[in-house]
C-alpha cells in the first residue's frame, strides 16, 4: 500500500475553507490538479475528476465512486479487482480563522506498482502544489514555496 499526506494550516474560519473546496466551478481558477468536479455530494454516487498534471497539461477524466461528502470532509476512490484508492480531504478547526487542510491518498491492489512507476512523482507534486494552492487562493498574500 501506499500513502500521500499533505497537511497545512490556512488563515481563515473553517467555512471558508469549506466553502472554496466545495465551490468547484472555480477549481480551474486556482487546483493545479483538478481542473473540474463534477457530483451531486450523495454518497454512493458517482463524482467525475477532470484532472492535469501541471495548469497547461492535457485534461483528463476519471469517474470514481463518492464515499464521504461534508461536514467539512470529502472522499472519494476506485474499488475493483485490482486496484483500490481512496483520497480524503479533512479540514480540521484550530481557532475562529484558522483551519488545518489534510489531504491523503492511499492506493492497494495488483497494479500500484505500475502506477507508482508511471505516475508516482506527480502524484506526489500534485498533493503539495495543491495543498498550497489552496492555501493560496485564501490567504492571497501568501507565498508559494516549491519543494524540489
Amino acid at each position: 500500500m501506499k500513502t500521500y499526506q499533505e497537511s497545512i494550516e490556512i488563515d481563515a474560519p473553517i467555512e471558508k475553507v469549506w466553502k472554496v473546496l466545495t465551490d468547484f466551478k472555480t477549481y480551474k481558477e486556482w487546483n493545479p490538479l483538478n481542473f473540474d468536479v463534477i457530483t451531486d455530494g450523495v454518497v454512493g454516487n458517482k463524482i467525475t475528476l477532470k484532472y492535469r498534471w501541471g495548469m497547461d497539461a492535457k485534461i483528463n477524466t476519471q469517474v470514481e465512486n463518492l464515499f464521504a461528502f461534508g461536514p467539512f470532509k470529502m472522499s472519494w476512490g476506485i474499488k475493483n479487482l485490482f486496484l483500490k484508492t481512496r483520497r480524503d480531504i479533512y479540514l480540521e478547526e484550530l481557532g475562529p480563522n484558522k483551519t488545518r487542510f489534510t489531504t491523503y491518498e492511499f492506493f492497494s491492489g495488483a497494479v500500484v506498482p505500475l502506477i507508482l512507476l508511471l505516475y508516482g512523482r506527480k502524484l506526489k507534486r500534485a498533493h503539495i502544489d495543491t495543498t498550497f494552492a489552496l492555501k493560496m487562493r485564501l490567504n492571497e498574500k501568501t507565498k508559494l514555496k516549491r519543494i524540489p
